[in-house]
C-alpha cells in the first residue's frame, strides 16, 4: 500500500513538472567579466495584442533574478544588454473522458456491430506563453547567450501568474553564465 501511494505521489509530481528552458550560447565567449548590464528597449517586450501586463512581469523577474546574482543594472556603459520577448497563443484541448455506445447482433456465423464515441466535457482553452531572454555583448553587439521557456497559464488568479513567470525566468537564468570548460 505504501509503495502504491508513493508511486501515485511520483506520477502526480512527474504530470504536474514543466519541461526545461532551451539554452543556446556561443562556447567561444568569456562569460565571466560579465558584471553589468542594461535593457535594450527597442526590440524587448510583447507580441502586439498580448497583455502588456505579462511583460513587466518578465521585465521584473529578470531584474530581480540578476541583481540577486550579483548584476548591476546601470544604464551607461554595461557589459551586456538584455533583451526580452513574450509571445503567446491560446490552445485548445479536447477532454480526454470519452464515451461510447455500442450495439451488436449475433446469429449463426456472422455478427454485426456499431459504436459510437463522442468526448465527455467538451473542450478547455489554455493560455500558453513563450518567454525568450537574449544576453547581447554591449562593446561587441552580439548576441551570445538565448534562454527560451513556455509556460501554461489556465485562469489562474495574478499571483499565480506571477509566481509562475518567476519560477521561469529563474529557470533559464539559473544558466546564465553558462559553465567554463
Amino acid at each position: 500500500m505504501r509503495s502504491l501511494l508513493l508511486s501515485l505521489g511520483l506520477l502526480t509530481l512527474l504530470g504536474c513538472s514543466s519541461s526545461a528552458p532551451v539554452i543556446d550560447y556561443n562556447t567561444e565567449v568569456q562569460f565571466d567579466h560579465y558584471k553589468s548590464y542594461s535593457w535594450q528597449q527597442e526590440t524587448s517586450g510583447v507580441a502586439q495584442g498580448i497583455n502588456p501586463l505579462m511583460g513587466e512581469r518578465v521585465k521584473l523577474a529578470i531584474a530581480q533574478t540578476l541583481q540577486q546574482r550579483g548584476f548591476l543594472e546601470v544604464t551607461d556603459q554595461a557589459d551586456m544588454r538584455v533583451r526580452f520577448y513574450v509571445q503567446s497563443i491560446t490552445e485548445t484541448k479536447e477532454s480526454n473522458t470519452r464515451g461510447g455506445i455500442g450495439l451488436g447482433k449475433s446469429g449463426g456465423n456472422t455478427s454485426v456491430g456499431v459504436s459510437l464515441n463522442f468526448p465527455l466535457g467538451g473542450s478547455k482553452s489554455q493560455l500558453k506563453h513563450q518567454i525568450m531572454i537574449d544576453i547581447i555583448d554591449n562593446p561587441e553587439d552580439k548576441l551570445v547567450w538565448r534562454g527560451t521557456d513556455s509556460l501554461s497559464i489556465d485562469q489562474e488568479k495574478p499571483e499565480q501568474i506571477i509566481k509562475l513567470t518567476e519560477q521561469s525566468v529563474n529557470r533559464m537564468l539559473a544558466q546564465f553564465p553558462p559553465p567554463q570548460p
